[in-house]
This record gives C-alpha cells, sequence and structure tokens, in this order.
C-alpha cells in the first residue's frame, strides 16, 4: 500500500550521514561555482569530521570554520580567547540543562506516539503537544552543545534555532527552525529554482520544502508533510499580499499577534506525526487525534 513505503527505513546507514552528506554537496557546489578554492584532504576532513556537529548538527558551512586570523594566536591557526570560552561554556550549560534536565521531565510524553489506541482525546492532545516541546527542547539543546563547544575552540557557528514556536507565521516558523538546514535549502533550492520571481516562487517553495522533507527520510509521508508545508507557505503568502493590498496592519495588534503565534503552532503541530511516526501508524495516530481512537 502507498502509505506504506518507506525506503530507507530498513537500510543500516552511519550516524550523521545525512549531516554530513549535506556538507559535502555544500561544499562541492561551493568549490564548483568557485566561491571555495579547492581545499587539501585534510582540511576536507576537518570539514567534514568536525566533532561538535558530526551526529547531531547543525550542518555548517565551511566558512564558520576556516582558518583565518585571530588575535588570540599567530598566523592563520584560530584559538579562543577568554570571552569564546565563558560564552562556550554557558551555551553547553544551556544545552546541558535543556537535555539533561527540561527534555528528561518532558521524554515520557513520547509514549504518546505508540500508545495512543483508546487514550481521551483532550489527554492525547494533551501528550502529543508536550511531545512537540520536548522533540523541540532536546533538538535545540544539542545544538547547543555543539555550538557551544565548537566555541571552545574559537568557531563561532551560526544559530540553528532561535525560538521557532513564537513566531507569527509559517514562512517566519521556517526562517528560525532547524536555520542551518533552511539556509541550506534556501541558498540552493529555493534560488535556484527562481524563488524571487514572481511566475516561479511557488514552485520554488514547493521544491525547496521537498528538499527539507525528504532530507529527513525518504518516505511517502514526508512527501505528503512537504506538500502541506508548501501548501501553508503559498497560503501564507498569498494571505500577506491580500493583507497589503487592503492596507491592513494586523502586526500591530496584539490579539493579531497571539492569533496568528498559535495558528502557526497548531499549523505545525498537526504535521509533527508525519515527521516522526512510521508511515503504516500514520492515519490510526490522526484518527486517534480526531477522537476516533
Amino acid at each position: 500500500r502507498l502509505w506504506e513505503v518507506d525506503l530507507a527505513r530498513n537500510i543500516i546507514m552511519p550516524l550523521g550521514l545525512s549531516f554530513s552528506s549535506l556538507r559535502a554537496a555544500d561544499l562541492i557546489i561551493k568549490t564548483y561555482v568557485g566561491k571555495i578554492e579547492g581545499l587539501s584532504f585534510n582540511r576536507v576532513l576537518f570539514y567534514g569530521l568536525f566533532p561538535p556537529v558530526l551526529m547531531t548538527g547543525p550542518i555548517i558551512e565551511y566558512e564558520e570554520i576556516k582558518p583565518r586570523k585571530s588575535a588570540s594566536c599567530r598566523g592563520n591557526r584560530l584559538g579562543a580567547d577568554p570571552e569564546d570560552i565563558i560564552v562556550g561554556l554557558v551555551r553547553i550549560a544551556t544545552g546541558f540543562i535543556k537535555v539533561v534536565f527540561i527534555s528528561a521531565l518532558l521524554q515520557k510524553s513520547s509514549l504518546v506516539l505508540d500508545h495512543y489506541h483508546g487514550q481521551d482525546t483532550l489527554i492525547l492532545w494533551a501528550n502529543f503537544l508536550i511531545y512537540f516541546w520536548f522533540f523541540y527542547i532536546n533538538f535545540s539543546g544539542y545544538s547547543d552543545l555543539a555550538i557551544g563547544s565548537a566555541r571552545l575552540l574559537g568557531y563561532k557557528l551560526h544559530e540553528n534555532f532561535n525560538y521557532p514556536f513564537f513566531k507569527k507565521n509559517i514562512a517566519e516558523f521556517w526562517a528560525n527552525w532547524h536555520m542551518s538546514l533552511y539556509r541550506f535549502a534556501r541558498r540552493n533550492a529555493f534560488i535556484p529554482l527562481g524563488g524571487y520571481r514572481k511566475e516561479t516562487q511557488y514552485l520554488a517553495m514547493i521544491g525547496t520544502m521537498m528538499v527539507i522533507s525528504l532530507w529527513h527520510n525518504l518516505s511517502f509521508s514526508m512527501v505528503i508533510f512537504g506538500l502541506y508545508h508548501s501548501a501553508g507557505l503559498i497560503i501564507q503568502r498569498k494571505f500577506s499580499a491580500w493583507q497589503k493590498s487592503k492596507s491592513l496592519d494586523l502586526d500591530n495588534k496584539l490579539w493579531a499577534r497571539i492569533l496568528s503565534v498559535v495558528i502557526t503552532h497548531i499549523f505545525v503541530l498537526v504535521s509533527v506525526p508525519l515527521l516522526v511516526i512510521p508511515a503504516n501508524q500514520i492515519i490510526p495516530f490522526y484518527v486517534a487525534l480526531l477522537g476516533g481512537g
């Protein structure tokens, strides 16, 4: 059956392959277009196996770790200064609190993915919402650990999350959720597909979301995930254009901002089962959410 197709689930792959694959693709593209000069084999290995981000991300770009002059070291070798060490330790502590303490408190909510049959609908939704926050806090915590660890070595990696759950539309959500993946997809899919041209902007949105979706998993559910978020982005862009044409300034109204954040949160929440549940369990899970479980 089509909804049970999952091309990658039974393939054994190395940990961190998805992150290293995008780093490799980014390096090849930038080298091909001349943005980066050809690297030595040692530099390629250093970039490809950069320890803090090897398995959990963020997806770094070579420019973030290339050799550059630093006031705290000689020549082109990079070193950490006292500020780097302080900032790095604080960031590691933040990530540690998220992963070890907060995530530990919320981790039991993940049981909702397997034990949803026969549950009260409101309890199911509450547990699922808690899981959504667990998913985010755990992921962002690991990003904090990676960014902080790199900072101890003198490397200032780009941010990977910027309070995505408090954004007022789906476009802002994606621009602030897993930002390293968003930057890669925007640079290598959205722009080449004509995202800034009126006649091709919607095609570019769909293509970009499919890149993001299928990077997570080669499954039919991820195709639906990509199409779902593509539709959300297109609707949001059309609504913004309509709002501008009517000279509506809803951004300055507190009730409108709060409502926008809630709607965006629910919109993303509804798509999460497609991301984390095996394809053959998705329909039963949605049925349970609708009170039919």
